[in-house]
């Protein structure tokens, strides 16, 4: 299974297009175009058909993080959210949602994916909780 383009459409709805390298709120490395972060530095500058090239390319980890997590029949909407959830937070987080979901309990993981809307100092970030929700909605989705 592969990210849907409707999974990489959220992804780059709530990461936004950035032509200069910066660092997000709260965060600690340089970041460029869609949120990719490898070889990043103060002065890289990424297009937007590169940022979706690197975007694509970064997604590959992410969904094979979610393949090698996920040992049920998920669907399509079920992948994206995760991938998306995944891309935010890193490949290894959130072992609670998967331990939910392989054990088919699809409403507890959507319930455990809703906590995970803090940024440092266990912050509730706006932006995080309206992500979760729209990871959620489509997880929840048929």
């Amino acid at each position: 299974m592969k990210i849907s383009k409707r999974g990489i459409n959220l992804i780059k709805s709530f990461e936004s297009y950035r032509y200069h390298a910066y660092i997000p709120v709260g965060g600690d490395v340089w970041t460029v175009g869609y949120g990719h972060t490898k070889g990043v530095h103060k002065y890289t500058k990424a297009s937007k058909a590169k940022a979706e090239e690197l975007l694509i390319d970064d997604l590959q980890g992410f969904e094979s993080a979610v393949r090698r997590r996920v040992h049920v029949k998920i669907n399509q909407n079920q992948f994206d959210a995760l991938t998306s959830f995944l891309y935010n937070l890193g490949e290894y987080a959130a072992p609670d949602v998967f331990a939910a979901i392989n054990e088919r309990h699809f409403k507890t993981a959507a319930k455990y994916m809703k906590e995970y809307d803090k940024g440092p100092g266990y912050t509730v970030l706006a932006g995080l909780v309206n992500r979760r929700k729209k990871e959620v909605a489509l997880f929840l989705r048929k």
